[in-house]
């Protein structure tokens, strides 16, 4: 309706997010598109940092190495978060077969990434 004041944003990590739509939708979309860059290594840390995490439970060296492999990809937080939690995990495992409790480090780090 031409009375109507509707405001619609759309936040999407893909750029094909008005072809995946309906063509009456797509229609009556405006084409303002504004971009962000994706995060560096340094705002990912700081993020990290800020976020609340149990950083006692990782070495310098294993969030450091999380921050620039995922920054040198995409720069996406979740997948930070996704790598530290399952790194997390893995030094966890270890640790239990072990009977010692280690550090997350770096070697955890790059295990989670493959």
């Amino acid at each position: 309706y031409d009375y109507a004041k509707l405001i619609v944003i759309s936040i999407s990590n893909t750029l094909d997010l008005p072809n995946r739509l309906l063509p009456k939708i797509r229609s009556r979309m405006g084409d303002n598109i504004i971009m962000f860059k994706p995060y560096n290594k340094e705002e990912l840390g700081i993020i990290i940092k800020d976020r609340g995490i149990d950083l006692s439970l990782f070495s310098q060296d294993a969030i450091r190495l999380s921050c620039v492999k995922v920054a040198a990809i995409n720069g996406d937080l979740r997948r930070v978060f996704h790598i530290l939690t399952r790194a997390k995990e893995i030094n966890s495992a270890e640790n239990y077969k072990k009977k010692n409790k280690e550090l997350v480090s770096k070697f955890d780090i790059l295990n989670a990434w493959n």
